[in-house]
């Protein structure tokens, strides 16, 4: 039979043979070999009565360390004729071989290092019973079979915590009896978790509420994770409510936003309407909690004296703002429920303008006076006589050490989805924003805002 290549065959480094098929288990029961079937295609193991040649990289994983070494060093002699110069200017040298030429070449020569599959599989099925402490710890003496099997899984580890794919029953029932100590040992497999959990399956989606407590209570939750915690929640709100009910799914969200004070500002205004939105969708199944706690927890965050929280305090008013203006519409159309849904947005803004300073609360309801003026066609309520400096306000896509002194000239109409208009507007610095960088010293009159 013509030897089959590895998946990545193209790499360069050539490879050893691999025999012993899995068909040489002919007297194991159907169901042992099932497993190991099953196993063979979750490591990458190629299976089948045919021998596979292995890449370099293929081989780095399945020989032990020392072996691999002596392989890589013996494998691929490098010919004469390719050493040799050209004997003329101009004139090619000898070709080197392609992969699947050495791959060849070394199987006929007999270089590289057979493993048999069977035996190896059988090795990694019985790791797969281990505690994650006893994999990971390489043993005194360990046998080299053990030693690639156990490798083997833990790269395997490595891909599940990243993946985008939904995990198979097998690898399912591998990681969940692993949960606590893969959690505990590296909290990004929290966030894996809680996409890959089946919420309305009722002992997963308490196991994983379970794993946010914990992560909570070690304070070990980071903050991009916890923004992915939260949005994969949001996704699943609705089952998880019907399944742990909207206590408990509110609990696990507090769990999480907690860990949002550890973000950085500017980052929090990045990911603002994904945690909105997050909100949205707990407030909807019922998690009033949850949404109480991502809005508060925002909302502390923009209140804070930086040039960062100045930004996400802009942003976050005017999320808050459209997202009111929804509200508004669904009261009189058709579907006179909607308003109800978003009105929290409403006294979430009048709860981020109530505790500002008064100053800082007038500047935003002059900006969202002029914005209105554009909204409506009233441009000459929005030119800067009407407005100057003593009433001059910030603008959310400025930078927080500008002030607008209104429009100047007329508005421009563009094919852009995200800035349909573009205005001109006159601008002066803030009085009590910190000291600008030396590209920002040299005076200008003029700014487009869109």
């Amino acid at each position: 039979a013509r030897p089959r290549l590895c998946s990545s065959a193209g790499d360069s480094g050539g490879g050893g043979g691999l025999g012993g098929a899995m068909g040489s288990s002919a007297s194991a029961g159907a169901g042992g070999v099932a497993v190991l079937v099953a196993l063979a295609d979750l490591l990458g193991v190629p299976a089948g009565p045919e021998p596979a040649l292995l890449c370099g990289r293929c081989r780095a994983a399945f020989l032990p360390p020392r072996l691999a070494v002596l392989a890589e060093a013996i494998a691929f002699p490098a010919p004469a004729a390719a050493a040799a110069p050209a004997e003329k200017e101009g004139q090619a040298g000898p070709q080197s071989p392609t992969p699947s030429e050495s791959l060849q070449a070394e199987r006929s020569s007999g270089g590289g290092t057979d493993i048999e599959v069977t035996p190896l599989l059988r090795e990694a099925s019985d790791l797969f019973l281990l505690p994650l402490a006893v994999l990971s710890a390489p043993q005194k003496d360990e046998a080299p079979i053990h030693g690639v099997a156990r490798n083997l899984l833990i790269r395997l580890l490595g891909r599940l915590r990243v993946c985008l794919r939904p995990w198979t029953d097998f690898e399912r029932e591998w990681l969940f009896r692993l949960r606590h100590e893969l959690c505990e040992n590296e909290p990004g497999w929290l966030p894996q978790f809680v996409r890959q959990a089946h919420w309305d399956c009722l002992e997963e989606a308490k196991d994983v509420a379970q794993l946010i407590e914990k992560a909570h209570d070690r304070r070990s939750l980071g903050g991009r994770d916890a923004l992915q915690v939260l949005s994969a929640l949001g996704r699943n709100a609705l089952p998880a409510v019907g399944v742990l009910g909207e206590r408990r799914v509110g609990q696990a969200v507090i769990h999480a936003a907690d860990a949002l004070s550890r973000l950085p500002r500017t980052e929090l205004a990045c990911m603002l309407e994904l945690l909105l939105d997050a909100a949205l969708s707990f407030g909807a199944a019922g998690a009033v909690g949850g949404r109480r706690e991502i809005v508060k927890r925002l909302l502390e965050a923009a209140r804070e004296a930086s040039p960062a929280a100045l930004a996400l305090r802009g942003e976050l008013f005017w999320a808050l703002e459209a997202r009111s203006k929804n509200g508004a519409a669904a009261r009189w159309s058709s579907a006179p429920d909607g308003a109800a849904m978003w009105a929290w947005a409403g006294v979430a803004c009048e709860d981020l303008m109530r505790d500002l300073p008064p100053e800082e609360e007038l500047a935003l309801m002059r900006q969202r006076a002029w914005v209105r003026n554009l909204e409506r066609g009233f441009y000459d309520a929005a030119r800067g006589p009407a407005w100057g400096e003593s009433r001059a306000f910030p603008l959310a896509v400025w930078p927080s050490d500008r002030m607008c002194l209104g429009m100047e000239g007329e508005p421009r109409d563009t094919a852009s989805k995200n800035a349909p208009v573009i205005v001109r507007c006159r601008w002066q610095g803030r009085p009590d924003a910190p000291a600008p960088s030396a590209a920002e010293e040299a005076p200008r009159h003029a700014a487009e805002a869109p």
